[in-house]
């Protein structure tokens, strides 16, 4: 673990304090470069996984402790984010360890992966475990332990809907709602290639949503609050039951696990190191993410394997460290980026007395003999322009933010010994 935790710190910041043995007073330590860093931690791993003291994968009971094959998959995200080659063809052999094991696979049902009742299934590798049932995180004891809230952080803002049959939560409810953070652009939904199953599982497309669930006679109806995209990142939107039996506070303890490490990423970092060394298997192992998708062989190459990552692993935190080490961020991650509505405030509502005015009280939903919705309606309407404006401009991203600043409390708490980033 201490591995792992070193690696989010690298990434983030590249040079850090870097200790090994429990720190006495006054508690400082010191700041390596990240290249010392990198080798200190590389070298660690290896020798982690040469004395094979881990089993490859744990029982369901312990599930989320270390095993071999998260040793591995972290191991080769620090030589990948390096472009070490000289370890490619090691954390290639890694990759072809986990896979020849078979102890993972790829779910045949992608959606699987972000429901309660199928989590720590045979493609997860690592997960942060996350359980609400006696949850005692809360406003006041962020700290605690219990779940997770990112669901609530990421939800649909004033969800709400109205019909359609009790599910003992109330009316029919699919998703919960929450704060409206952290939305999609309409470029990463754009990213998915036509008949890939992955778009409609990874993005809620509240515009198609609303449609899909009016035909049912349900009405969907949400705010859309500041940089509203009409996208919501439907994989970790928490559902009916996700924050039961907590004893903090219900939106901080949601049940969702967040992944860490899944099966398909280990089939795609095989393909990507093998493609680098030659290694003439790259194709197979490439070809089996896109064959869960519902998509046909596509030739390898490093944009082909950019754009799987991408799309596969949307939202799973490993875009912007992917820009970085491809040598895109600063092609990407420009002014400009990311589009939203024209006019925020304007987006599509649904009416349930077949009238389009605000002031006009939301009704019972009325069916004929078939079923079919007779009182809904759509109103409002949706604008993009050309590129799309982001509410604030990202900043054109340049080679020196690679790491981000160093917490100034940081600084001050090392009397000196740790040196700001420059940024």
């Amino acid at each position: 673990m201490r591995d792992w935790y070193y690696l989010v710190l690298w990434k983030t910041w590249g040079n850090v304090p870097f200790y090994t043995e429990n720190l006495t007073f006054p508690y400082i330590a010191e700041q390596l470069k990240a290249d010392e860093v990198y080798n200190n931690m590389v070298t660690d791993l290896e020798n982690v996984l040469a004395s094979n003291i881990l089993p490859m994968k744990r029982d369901l009971a312990w599930a989320g402790r270390m095993t071999q094959a998260a040793a591995a998959m972290i191991y080769a995200d620090y030589v990948m984010y390096q472009k070490d080659e000289s370890r490619y063809s090691k954390a290639l052999g890694y990759m072809k360890d986990i896979i020849a094991s078979g102890q993972y696979k790829l779910v045949t049902d992608y959606d699987d992966l972000f429901a309660y009742a199928t989590e720590w299934s045979d493609e997860i590798i690592l997960d942060i475990n996350y359980i609400s049932a006696g949850g005692k995180r809360g406003w006041g004891n962020a700290g605690a332990c219990g779940g997770t809230v990112i669901p609530a952080m990421i939800g649909v803002d004033g969800l709400n809907y109205v019909g359609g049959l009790d599910t003992g939560h109330g009316p029919h409810t699919e998703f919960e709602g929450g704060w409206g953070f952290c939305v999609i652009t309409k470029d990463a939904y754009d990213a998915f290639e036509p008949g890939d199953i992955r778009r409609d599982v990874a993005v809620l497309n509240i515009d198609t949503y609303q449609e899909e669930m009016m035909n049912k006679g349900i009405a969907v109806n949400y705010t859309g609050r500041y940089q509203n995209t009409g996208y919501f990142l439907r994989k970790y939107l928490g559902r009916p039951g996700g924050k039961a039996d907590q004893a903090g506070d219900a939106d901080l303890n949601w049940e969702n696990n967040f992944h860490l490490y899944r099966y398909a990423e280990t089939l795609l970092n095989a393909a990507e190191l093998a493609w680098r060394t030659n290694s003439g298997e790259a194709q197979s192992y490439f070809d089996q993410v896109r064959d869960r998708a519902g998509l046909g062989s596509k030739a390898i190459s490093e944009e082909a394997i950019m754009q799987e990552r991408r799309v596969e692993l949307l939202g799973e935190g490993k875009r912007y460290f992917d820009l970085i080490r491809f040598g895109k961020a600063s092609t990407v991650l420009t002014p400009g980026g990311g589009a939203i509505y024209e006019t925020k405030d304007e987006h599509r509502y649904v009416y349930t007395d077949g009238t389009i005015t605000d002031e006009k009280k939301k009704g019972e939903v009325k069916t004929d003999e078939n079923g079919k919705p007779i009182n809904l309606a759509i109103g409002g309407t949706l604008k993009w322009t050309e590129r799309g404006k982001a509410i604030p401009q990202r900043p054109q991203w340049t080679e020196n933010k690679k790491y981000l600043p160093i917490p100034q409390i940081e600084i001050e708490s090392s009397h000196g010994a740790t040196v700001q980033n420059p940024y």
